[in-house]
């Protein structure tokens, strides 16, 4: 396969809420044809899944968080899904800009110390989407039952990005 990730988009960063890194990112990653899919969940239930001091992001009363935390139960995702409507990019300040325009992701290793990958990318070309799900046990293997009401959907082709190597959350600067 032939190489075409945009080197360039390290020089993109009017979009950013804060600055990259200094040091030199270590990977590239190039995401395609990818679903977000978002449902309003308790708070207070996501918070007894995090460490102490993490804070979790809220807005218009839609929770959310990015990791991923089970105990090692099985989790599966049968979905079919496709991009609906003219491509999009997310305003500043809106709820689709909240859900998709993130810049770092979080782990959590088996002692529950919580680690912080920054990433950088352009802004995100969206879609609204449509999907189906035949299995989806993702959150509730951790815990998380998901409520019974429809998602926020997007759908994006691709998404290129450079990721700078894990810090611990004890060595992570403020952003």
């Amino acid at each position: 396969m032939a190489n075409d990730f945009p080197e360039g988009i390290i020089n993109q960063v009017a979009h950013r809420p804060w600055s990259v890194p200094d040091s030199p990112w270590l990977m590239t990653q190039s995401w395609h044809n990818l679903l977000f899919a978002h449902w309003p969940v308790d708070a207070a239930l996501l918070r007894s899944r995090m460490p102490p001091g993490l804070p979790l992001h809220q807005t218009r009363r839609v929770d959310y968080s990015s990791r991923r935390i089970g105990d090692g139960a099985a989790a599966e995702l049968v979905a079919r899904y496709e991009p609906v409507g003219p491509p999009f990019h997310a305003e500043p300040g809106t709820l689709d800009h909240f859900l998709t325009e993130r810049y770092c992701l979080y782990n959590l290793n088996a002692r529950f110390r919580a680690y912080r990958l920054e990433i950088h990318h352009p802004p995100w070309t969206l879609h609204r989407a449509e999907t189906t799900f035949a299995v989806n046990t993702m959150t509730e293997a951790a815990g998380v039952p998901l409520p019974a009401i429809a998602p926020i959907l997007h759908f994006s082709p691709r998404q290129d990005a450079v990721a700078w190597g894990p810090e611990t959350l004890e060595t992570v600067r403020p952003s």
